[in-house]
């Protein structure tokens, strides 16, 4: 059925796409920018010190953490755009039709939105968590040769975002 065929591809702790459906959307939006010309774009999300959640809060605290970004993120996109959680604390969005400045603007304000945001606790404590975004383009300030390539460029601009103090954005070409 197809409901059973959206719940195979969802992270089931999320709702968000899981990593192949993202992948499988990201390869057809590929092709689509290449015929079309139109821009493509994607971002990788990255919590910020992570690990450190789940070894002063614990897995459950973890989890609420996850779950909340994973709205915010959600929230912060278009409905045409693809969400989906990457693994562990990693987030991808796949932007159809977005340019480089319009995923910019994404980006920062799903930066905004995680850093202003009181992460409530399963044991009603209050954490503030940050995130670290890495944001490429296809089709507008540069080609890649796949969609492999454009993930790969947006997946370095975060660890770019990481290693220049994190919480921030990092659009490749800035």
């Amino acid at each position: 059925t197809a409901a059973l065929e959206d719940r195979s591809q969802r992270d089931p702790m999320t709702g968000l796409y899981n990593r192949h459906r993202m992948e499988a959307a990201l390869s057809a939006e590929f092709e689509r920018s290449e015929r079309t010309g139109s821009p493509l774009s994607v971002i990788f999300c990255d919590v910020d010190h992570f690990k450190n959640v789940n070894d002063n809060h614990g897995h459950q605290a973890g989890d609420a953490v996850l779950i909340d970004v994973a709205r915010i993120v959600q929230d912060e996109v278009r409905k045409a755009d693809i969400v989906a959680r990457y693994g562990g604390e990693e987030f991808v969005v796949v932007l159809p039709d977005a340019s480089a400045e319009a995923v910019r603007h994404v980006a920062e304000r799903i930066r905004t939105r995680v850093e202003g945001h009181a992460f409530e606790l399963p044991n009603g404590r209050i954490l503030r968590c940050t995130i670290s975004l890495g944001a490429a383009t296809h089709g507008e300030t540069g080609d890649f040769a796949h969609q492999d390539a454009l993930l790969h460029a947006a997946d370095e601009c975060v660890y770019a975002a990481k290693r220049s103090g994190r919480n921030r954005a990092v659009v490749r070409g800035d």
